[in-house]
């Protein structure tokens, strides 16, 4: 059964074994080089989507800063005594929500401005008025 090994000279055996190392070699560095790249390909794509949520976010906190300041300069000057200062948090889930669907590859263009003027919509506060009956 392993008659063929008398068959071997010395010339092929070492080419044999010079051929499994360097294979053994090849796989080796390229297993190792596997890792590092999916891990950076991984830590980039984590910093980009931070620095869009970042960006997200920011935009959010400057348009609530925005509309409380005309809202504060409006009460200042007496054109409106009825003033109400809004937290951030609003401003901020709509600016989230907006990337959301600004990133969303899935839906055409006419889905994402039907899914931004549906989920845009404020609720109302307050009890209703006698024109809302």
């Amino acid at each position: 059964m392993l008659g063929y090994l008398n068959q071997i000279t010395p010339a092929q055996a070492a080419l044999a074994a010079g051929a499994c190392t360097a294979t053994g070699v090849l796989v080796g560095s390229a297993v190792a080089a596997f890792f590092p790249f999916i891990t950076a390909f991984l830590a980039r794509r984590s910093q980009e989507r931070w620095q869009v949520r970042h960006l997200a976010v920011q935009a959010g906190l400057d348009h609530c800063r925005h509309e409380n300041q005309i809202k504060v300069e409006l009460f200042k000057s007496g054109v409106n005594n009825n003033v109400v200062i809004e937290t951030p948090d609003d401003y901020i889930c709509h600016m989230l929500l907006m990337l959301d669907i600004a990133t969303d590859t899935k839906i055409s263009a006419q889905e994402a401005a039907v899914m931004i003027r549906r989920k845009s919509r404020k609720p109302q506060t307050g009890t209703p008025s006698a024109s809302d009956a």
